[in-house]
């Protein structure tokens, strides 16, 4: 336990996140280094995008190409580290978090980890499932109307007790249409579901408990596809957009592709 510069007490570690990726650690470190292969998993289609990715993850990490380790600048007293290992099946990545001791990082909804699990979800998928193609994602967020149903269960979703990752799932698109996938990974707050129709890509539903922002809860979906046309993507764009403003009016956040580039 150390003292942390950014902090009045002492410090401890957990580990966040932790998740097995079947890919070669080399093409796995390369995922989260280069920039043109880290804009197909973090975050979504945003104007920011490619600055994000250089404030992030060139301008203010530490990088140990050795041990294949990043560590990301301090935030808010709190600071993120990558480390990569083999493993039998593959490369394990955690996600290590340096904070002030004795607070609950797993049991409450905090949204840099619940980012870093849909992202890093994503990054797995990309890997193993989806051909490593160009990635186009719809991401809103925003607070329930009251009595309103949070996101996981308004799509219809698999709650987290019957959400076992590798099971068949069903959820419902905005005119009622049942669609079906495989869990690909859930936590108390969120659950991704791989969907075969999207190129192999993945619906993650997060529910954000009530708050100062969301007294009446809230929440986010990012829809990620890969391998559509424009076409098809703007119809599932305009679909899941209007179904989701209606729900979530509070504090709205809307981002989509305005075309297949990504930064170089």
């Amino acid at each position: 336990m150390a003292d942390n510069k950014d902090t009045d007490g002492p410090t401890e570690e957990k580990v966040i996140i932790d998740i097995t990726i079947s890919a070669p650690i080399a093409e796995v470190w390369r995922a989260v280094r280069d920039p043109g292969e880290i804009a197909n998993w973090f975050g979504w289609d945003a104007d920011t995008l490619a600055d994000e990715i250089t404030w992030i993850f060139a301008d203010h990490v530490a990088v140990d190409e050795v041990e294949h380790v990043l560590n990301f600048e301090s935030f808010g007293g709190l600071e993120d580290r990558f480390e990569l290992s083999k493993t039998e099946n593959g490369t394990r990545l955690r996600v290590v978090r340096s904070g002030p001791a004795g607070h609950d990082w797993m049991g409450i909804y905090e949204d840099v980890s619940q980012g870093w699990m849909s992202f890093l979800q994503q990054l797995r998928l990309w890997l193993e499932k989806a051909g490593r193609t160009d990635r186009r994602t719809l991401y809103v967020s925003g607070g329930a109307t009251e009595g309103g149903a949070l996101p996981i269960a308004a799509t219809g979703l698999p709650a987290r007790a019957a959400a076992e990752p590798g099971a068949p799932a069903r959820f419902y698109r905005p005119d009622g249409t049942a669609m079906t996938g495989t869990v690909w990974h859930r936590t108390d707050f969120q659950t991704g579901v791989m969907v075969p129709e999207w190129g192999n890509g993945m619906i993650i539903a997060t529910d954000k408990p009530v708050s100062e922002r969301y007294p009446r809860g809230g929440g986010s979906l990012m829809i990620t596809t890969f391998g559509l046309d424009q076409a098809t993507f703007d119809a599932l764009v305009a679909e899941w957009h209007d179904w989701f403003a209606a729900r979530f009016p509070t504090d709205p956040v809307f981002e989509a592709p305005k075309a297949a580039s990504k930064p170089a």
